[in-house]
Parts: C-alpha cells; sequence; structure tokens
C-alpha cells in the first residue's frame, strides 16, 4: 500500500505560480488604441510588487506587456493586424550601459526607453526626449514618465552592491 504524504510535505514541493494578470479596459467594443494600453500597463505594473533581480523585473515587464495586448487584441478582434501588438524583445537584446552603469539595461520601442537594472528596478523614459541614450543617467527625470525602486529598495542608477 502507498503511504500518504502530509500535506505540509505536498506544500512544499508544490511551485508557487505568480498570480495572473486580470486586464479590463474603460472602453467597451471600441478598438483600445496604444495610449489607453500604455496607460494600462503602466497602472497595473505601479501595483506590481516590486522585483528583486534584473531577470524577475524583465519577466514581470513581459507578463505585463502580453496581459495587456491579449486582452486588447481579444476585446477587439477587428483590430488592424499591420499595427500588431507592442512587444519588449527577448532581455538577451537589451543593450547595457557601460562605465558607472554597467548593472543597467534598456531596450527602445517605438515611443519608450524600458530600462531595468540587476537589482530589478524599473524605469521608463520617453524617448521623444531623449537625444542620446547617454544622458538618461545624467538628468533621468527629464524624460522619465515611470520609476518603480527594486524589492531592496534603490532605484535603477543605484549601485548593486
Amino acid at each position: 500500500m502507498k503511504k500518504l504524504q502530509s500535506t505540509s510535505t505536498l506544500k512544499k514541493k508544490r511551485k508557487l505560480r505568480p498570480s495572473k494578470i486580470v486586464v479590463t479596459f474603460k472602453s467597451k467594443n471600441t478598438a483600445i488604441e496604444k495610449p489607453e494600453r500604455i496607460e494600462k500597463f503602466l497602472e497595473i505594473l505601479g501595483k506590481h510588487p516590486p522585483a528583486s533581480n534584473k531577470k524577475e523585473a524583465y519577466k514581470i515587464i513581459d507578463r505585463i506587456f502580453v496581459a495587456v495586448e491579449n486582452a486588447a487584441h481579444k476585446q477587439n478582434e477587428n483590430i488592424d493586424s499591420s499595427r500588431g501588438k507592442m512587444t519588449i524583445g527577448h532581455i538577451s537584446d537589451w543593450l547595457q550601459f557601460v562605465g558607472r552603469y554597467k548593472n543597467v539595461f534598456y531596450t527602445n520601442t517605438k515611443g519608450h526607453v524600458l530600462i531595468i537594472s540587476e537589482n530589478g528596478a524599473i524605469e521608463i523614459h520617453d524617448s521623444k526626449k531623449i537625444e542620446d541614450h547617454f544622458s538618461i543617467p545624467v538628468n533621468p527625470s527629464y524624460s522619465r514618465i515611470f520609476e518603480k525602486f527594486s524589492a531592496d529598495g534603490k532605484n535603477v542608477w543605484q549601485k548593486v552592491a
């Protein structure tokens, strides 16, 4: 006869899955335009618990992007497919700042620069206000539209210990 495991042992073996991201839009039965999708992305990202490292920060951003885009496209199946879904690219394709900020990585989208650091902090900048990516660390508040500190309370530009 097979021996049953106690519930405490079962709990230890079960992997914790991240909670499902539920996305609802104010607009009903209409095309969800990019500004509303970005607003929803930022709203959900702002409420999400902070990340503790780069990989976790990327996964959070990616999961929210996918959830928002899927919800928008599901709501309006007649959306212009040539416009497609917003994407952020794979983390291995992100670029790395150099020198003092070599622990900071970024990627460009059509209108924004997404930045994460090794400590899990996240920033998003308006690319229209950026002349050159290397000016961002000098004056990050000029173009920053979103900032999320890491789980250890540090921002993107604070050095990882």
